[in-house]
């Protein structure tokens, strides 16, 4: 719940995978606490400045949403 909270903090919509209901609805409930300031420097150092499916096999369509390396 966290790192969904943290992922919708800094603009990124985060997309879950779950097939129980219980898990589904944990999911959508991150609203309910908030991160401190401290919580949010620990999350970002965990940024390592790349992508870990990079899709590279679309670089060359003109909709590639990514800088090309």
């Amino acid at each position: 719940m966290y790192l969904f909270f943290f992922q919708v903090d800094i603009g990124v919509v985060p997309i879950p995978k779950s097939l129980t209901k219980s898990r589904i609805e944990q999911n959508v409930d991150i609203f309910d606490f908030s991160l401190t300031q401290q919580d949010r420097d620990l999350l970002k150092t965990y940024d390592k400045g790349y992508r870990t499916i990079p899709q590279l096999k679309w670089q060359s369509h003109p909709y590639y949403p990514f800088e090309k390396n």
